[in-house]
């Protein structure tokens, strides 16, 4: 049966819905934009609901994969005290400056995350 899924992601303040069939199992399912109930100003200009759905889930699904990351290099880290904006081009800018990580560890960390993410996507400060 088809659902409709409202969403606001914890990365913009886009509010947008989305249809899945909850009969096909989890790791065949698609989600299919219905709706953009709202955008924030970062995707106030993309006009096509679908680009804006995959911006919006692209950046949010970054955002939680780099979490992961910088986790594993800084295992004080929590939710709460993961930092993290983004620059104007919405690449991901992680503060890690309360981990006192050393210059060599946040060079491999961020070798990691351009590995795992890609080239350029991540910075991190």
């Amino acid at each position: 049966m088809k659902q409709t899924t409202r969403w606001s992601p914890d990365t913009c303040g886009c509010m947008l819905e989305y249809e899945w069939d909850d009969a096909v199992p989890d790791s065949e399912r698609t989600h299919t934009i219905s709706k953009v109930v709202t955008k924030c100003p970062a995707h106030a200009s993309t006009e096509l609901s679908n680009v804006h759905f995959a911006q919006v889930l692209d950046e949010n699904t970054t955002k939680n994969k780099a979490f992961e990351i910088v986790l594993s290099k800084a295992p004080a880290l929590t939710p709460d005290n993961f930092r993290y904006s983004f620059d104007k081009n919405r690449k991901l800018v992680i503060d890690v400056a309360d981990f006192n990580l050393k210059t060599a560890d946040k060079t491999a960390l961020l070798a990691d995350l351009n590995t795992k993410l890609g080239t350029g996507k991540v910075s991190v400060k």
